[in-house]
């Protein structure tokens, strides 16, 4: 439950080839360190590659934990997509609001993130395609997550044999 189906440096490497190889037709997107740094920065190149999938008919939604209608206003402005807060990953209810929002089902999308046990766990909990991006800024990272993170990387060296 706590292995991705695939790991990548950066969202910005998924193609529209390798969603289409694998039957995926839309994203679920975590914000914090996936799409945005802690210093509220876009990723490089992160608008391109969401019209980039846009114009190749991929449907995207971003699903945070974040509590901050700053951060979902900055991203709906930024890439013009739907941004559900308060998810309450791993739990389903965000996930499931997220695929309501780009009105496909669970085995036609992908999540994306940089945390096992939020983006990766609640993913494969519903059944959902798991894509593991490395964080976008270690450095400001919240406290809880930076304690997690050793953790994590004990479990993708699993994934990596």
């Amino acid at each position: 439950m706590l292995l991705p189906k695939i790991c990548i440096n950066k969202i910005t490497d998924i193609t529209v080839d390798f969603l289409n190889d694998n039957n995926i037709k839309g994203l679920l997107i975590d914000i914090d360190n996936t799409i945005l740094t802690p210093k509220y920065e876009l990723i490089p190149n992160l608008v391109d590659w969401v019209n980039y999938m846009k114009d190749n008919n991929i449907r995207l939604c971003c699903v945070s934990d974040t509590n901050s209608i700053k951060k979902q206003k900055m991203i709906i402005n930024a890439l013009n997509v739907n941004v559900i807060i308060n998810a309450c990953k791993p739990f389903k209810k965000g996930f499931k609001k997220g695929l309501k929002y780009i009105n496909l089902n669970n085995t036609e999308v992908a999540m994306v993130g940089d945390q096992i046990f939020t983006d990766i766990l609640g993913g494969n909990l519903l059944g959902i395609y798991t894509i593991y991006v490395e964080p976008a800024d270690l450095e400001d990272e919240d406290f809880l997550i930076s304690i997690r993170r050793p953790i994590e990387r004990i479990i993708l060296k699993k994934y990596r044999k």
